[in-house]
């Protein structure tokens, strides 16, 4: 495990010099080989069992036969399990939490309703309603959330990119969860293919999209060769992240807590075959429910208690397990006193 409180001399960004200091969590002995197929697994979405031999490095890569989800895909789900509830739950094991908020920036439609059924969660886009523009937060929204999930999305926003750290910094609530992948590689510096450009926009030429863009100094240009991912306009690479720089950025925007998860999970589908572009949580201060969520989950932990006939299958359900994560939860006998 690596723990850095702040950066060598000369390393940091002056933006970060008073910043309070990063935990960054890697548990590097438990990495995946370079190469590994997933074989065997449960998708932690919709609970198909799947036997798969894609590399785990294919993290775009269909992967389960009923929902067509990718490996990418799990992992959020198993991060925000983390996060929220510190144990690895199916999402149909995650508890119906209306009073907990969240929100998403073009998550897949594999998850985002599943989301909705468990929380007060909404899904955004930026070229259609509901519309979130990262670059022009609504300040209204600001301190609402419990937990954002931001996937694949920072690599695609204009210039500067630090605005949309400190815009999903000021989305969270003060022990707000942030859950973020990003493509990124182990350079030193993140590399920005229009660092030029003061504006730009879109233009098609013979059937070609291009970009048009105003320099600082004035002039135009106009570029082509362009690269989309599973699309054109919001979709635009803008760039490719370093780890550094990835941290930087979220130390800026006030994330005390960073942990990039290297472990995955074997049993979910999850697997990494290299240290880069891992899923991240991050947070100003360790996640909390509020008083309304804490109420909720009790409820659902009583609901299930009466409803079973068995106090041996409360003892090992999701909701035992939930309760005892978090701090509460019934107290029952030891089963020599059951009846």
């Amino acid at each position: 495990m690596i723990c850095a409180a702040g950066f060598a001399a000369g390393d940091e960004n002056p933006r970060t010099a008073k910043k309070a200091y990063i935990l960054f969590h890697m548990e590097q002995e438990q990495k995946t080989p370079a190469s590994q197929t997933l074989g065997a697994f449960t998708c932690n979405i919709c609970g198909e069992h799947n036997v798969s031999s894609a590399d785990a490095s294919e993290r775009e890569q269909v992967t389960c036969a009923k929902c067509r989800s990718t490996i990418r895909f799990r992992s959020i789900l198993l991060t925000l399990s983390r996060a929220l509830f510190g144990l690895d739950l199916k999402l149909s094991e995650f508890p119906i939490l209306k009073s907990v908020r969240g929100l998403g920036f073009s998550d897949s439609d594999v998850y985002s309703g599943r989301l909705e059924n468990c929380f007060s969660y909404t899904n955004t886009f930026y070229h259609r309603e509901p519309r979130f523009d990262l670059s022009r937060p609504d300040e209204k929204e600001f301190g609402r959330y419990d937990f954002v999930i931001c996937s694949d999305v920072l690599e695609h926003v204009p210039e500067p990119v630090e605005r949309a750290f400190l815009s999903l910094s000021s989305l969270l609530k003060p022990t707000g969860i942030l859950i973020l992948t990003v493509p990124y590689s182990l350079e030193p510096e993140t590399i920005e293919h229009y660092p030029d450009l003061a504006e730009s926009g879109f233009a098609e030429i013979d059937g070609q999209t291009v970009l048009v863009g105003r320099l600082r100094n004035g002039e135009y240009r106009v570029l082509d060769q362009l690269q989309f991912h599973g699309g054109t306009g919001s979709t635009l690479e803008r760039r490719l992240f370093s780890d550094r720089s990835v941290r930087l950025g979220l130390a800026a925007a006030g994330f005390s807590t960073v942990r990039l998860d290297a472990t995955g999970s074997r049993e979910f589908g999850v697997a990494f075959s290299s240290p880069c572009s891992l899923p991240i949580s991050a947070g100003r201060d360790s996640f909390a429910l509020s008083a309304s969520g804490v109420t909720e989950l009790v409820r659902e932990i009583a609901a299930a208690r009466k409803e079973s006939a068995i106090l041996g299958l409360i003892r090992s359900s999701r909701w035992l397990r939930l309760g005892r994560a978090l701090g509460f939860g019934p107290a029952l006998p030891p089963p020599s006193l059951q009846r």
